[in-house]
């Protein structure tokens, strides 16, 4: 599948994918940012895309980030959008955590999509588990 992209650092690379069969492609940081312990702030990627139509993208955390303390927020690009991408993310531990410029901090998952059409009705269809919701499947 073809992805048009525009870099904003030519000194970077765009995306790191090395491997053909990995779901993610690693998406790289434009700028150093110092993160104080439980402060979330909102990192300016190095890319820009044009989703193919039917397509939307995901932004998701690295395990490699997470071990280190760092949570990346899920994101939704929408097929629309051809802003540059931002990741929000936030440091949960106590001690300042610093990242740095190209790094990859995240990853793009690209998805099809269906575009529902939501009817309002007067009651659902009954199943057997209805309403029961958070932790009605035990733990």
């Amino acid at each position: 599948m073809r992805i048009d992209y525009v870099r904003f650092d030519r000194d970077l690379p765009a995306t790191y994918r090395p491997f053909t069969t990995d779901a993610g492609t690693d998406v790289l940081t434009v700028s150093e940012t110092a993160i104080a312990p439980f402060q979330t702030v909102r990192l300016p990627l190095n890319l820009a895309v044009a989703l193919p139509e039917g397509h939307y993208a995901m932004l998701a955390g690295r395990s490699s980030v997470a071990a280190r303390g760092l949570l990346v927020h899920v994101g939704t690009v929408d097929q629309g959008y051809r802003g540059q991408l931002y990741v929000a993310v936030s440091n949960i531990t106590a001690e300042p955590q610093v990242v740095g410029r190209g790094e990859r901090i995240a990853q793009l998952i690209v998805l099809p999509f269906v575009s529902p059409q939501f009817v309002e009705v007067d009651a659902l269809p009954a199943t057997e588990r209805a309403g029961r919701g958070w932790g009605s499947s035990g733990r």
